[in-house]
């Protein structure tokens, strides 16, 4: 019988979301979570409201180095999560230090165990002051992303060489936040789908130049990947 064997060097690893594994996060989810609305939607199909908030998640901003070895014992070489983008600007323009040394903490974790940190910049949720400007409907969202972008590459770009700007940012968010209808800011208008579709893709490829100008300007350039 054959025997079949992966290639030296595959990355065997998981993949998490900022929102969903963090706790305490505030961004436009934890608003849209408590809503008027999206509370009586859940009451009139029988749920509880109280079922659906994230609150604490699994408290993963202050376990992750459990976690890290959790996923270090099961074999992994590679972590892909993401950075929680109301955290490091949670006012416009605002960037806090804190909160960018508590992911530089998380890369410096995932090295110390020998797994390749990957992480994705956006991963459906935004900051409260980006959504009431319009999200990524407004004309102007992809220099907002682009300046949060930068300032976080630049932060890190001695330690990542592999980077991912959007989490399914073309299809599945413009798909279920502005033509179902079941995300924030629950739009159905096909129209406004596009636009955002279209923003996400700009913001995209500006992030993309950025991040190749940072690294080029690095007096040995890594190998780089970025992906949408």
């Amino acid at each position: 019988m054959p025997s079949y064997k992966f290639p030296e060097g595959f990355k065997w690893g998981s993949a998490t979301s900022a929102h969903q594994i963090e706790g305490d996060n505030h961004n436009d989810w934890t608003e849209w979570e408590t809503s008027k609305l999206r509370v009586e939607s859940l009451k009139l199909k029988g749920l509880d409201p109280n079922n659906f908030i994230s609150g604490k998640a699994c408290d993963s901003y202050n376990r992750y180095e459990e976690d890290f070895d959790i996923a270090k014992s099961l074999g992994h070489n590679i972590h892909r999560f993401s950075i929680e983008w109301s955290r490091i600007e949670p006012e416009e323009g605002k960037f806090d230090s804190d909160a960018m040394n508590h992911y530089i903490g998380l890369v410096k974790a995932l090295r110390e165990r020998g797994i390749e940190p990957m992480i994705t910049l956006w991963h459906f949720t935004n900051p409260t002051w980006f959504s009431k400007l319009g999200g990524f409907l407004n004309s102007r969202s992809s220099t907002y992303f682009t300046r949060y972008a930068r300032y976080v590459v630049d932060n890190l770009k001695n330690d990542i060489n592999l980077w991912i700007t959007f989490n399914e940012g073309t299809t599945v968010y413009p798909g279920m936040a502005y033509l179902k209808g079941i995300w924030p800011p629950e739009y159905k208008n096909i129209f406004q789908a596009f636009k955002v579709r279209n923003n996400i893709i700009k913001s995209h490829i500006l992030a993309y130049q950025e991040i190749k100008k940072i690294y080029s300007l690095l007096e040995a350039e890594p190998s780089l990947e970025v992906q949408p």
